[in-house]
């Protein structure tokens, strides 16, 4: 699991589809995780952005628009917290 690239702190993922309006759950989950697992955001990621190959659109969201539409009431650092300790163990 990991996006394709980070570039001007953001975090991008490129997929391929037929279907470029539509971006499967998975697909949101996956970034969703790769944002998460940068604990001590040493990439200093703000932004994340899916680029549609096919067409070649890229659509971003800042971290915090994507972690609200996420249902998330906590900012990054907070909501990384409990990956960060489960992984140090």
């Amino acid at each position: 699991m990991a996006a394709d690239w980070i570039a001007h702190r953001t975090l991008v993922d490129v997929k391929a589809t037929i279907t470029p309006d539509k971006l499967p759950g998975k697909d949101i989950h996956q970034l969703t995780a790769c944002l998460l697992l940068d604990y001590d955001d040493a990439y200093r990621i703000e932004r994340l952005g899916w680029y549609h190959a096919r067409n070649g659109a890229l659509a971003t969201r800042g971290t915090a628009e994507f972690l609200t539409l996420r249902d998330s009431r906590h900012p990054l650092a907070r909501v990384r917290e409990p990956a960060n300790d489960t992984s140090r163990g």
